[in-house]
């Protein structure tokens, strides 16, 4: 069996808008806003020397970073393996073979695929501090409108007023 023009064009196709387009944007655009952050550090306080990122800032290009990497690592193996079978279409392949093949289809075009939506949460919850107490936050805000946690009244307090006459 020979690949056909919609299989070739296809692979090409997945390759570029999968493979290749979506990570180098990502690259592209996570070093231009390193750069901005950078930048504006200089400008709100140019009489010092950027010696080091701010905490947040710090967590910011974790999170960047670890974002391009899952995404690479758990996207970039479905456009290499959609051009493998192109390219082998025509090959006769052994039964076990076959085996090892449908096996690696799956696990790149069905379980890698949906690891990168569902990591984003994840990354962000192991790479920022600041992301893990608005997350915690959230659940204990949720978790009190969900029980009626009931709150302790406040007493009024006794101002001291003073009055000139």
């Amino acid at each position: 069996m020979k690949p056909t023009l919609y299989n070739i064009i296809f692979s090409i196709y997945v390759f570029i808008i999968v493979g290749v387009a979506p990570p180098l944007l990502m690259i592209i655009f996570s070093l231009i806003t390193l750069r901005n952050i950078r930048l504006a550090h200089r400008r709100i306080r140019p009489a010092l020397t950027f010696t080091g990122m701010h905490q947040r800032d710090y967590q910011l290009t974790r999170m960047l970073v670890s974002e391009v990497v899952v995404y690479i690592l758990s996207t970039l193996p479905f456009p290499f393996n959609s051009l493998y079978n192109t390219v082998t279409i025509s090959i006769a392949k052994s039964v076990d073979r076959q085996i090892i093949e449908a096996f690696i289809n799956f696990i790149t075009g069905t379980f890698l695929i949906f690891i990168n939506p569902s990591s984003t949460f994840y990354i962000y919850l192991t790479t920022s501090k600041t992301f893990r107490s608005e997350v915690k936050a959230a659940f204990n805000n949720i978790g009190h409108q969900i029980f009626r946690v009931p709150q302790r009244p406040r007493l009024p307090t006794m101002s001291k007023r003073t009055t000139t006459m």
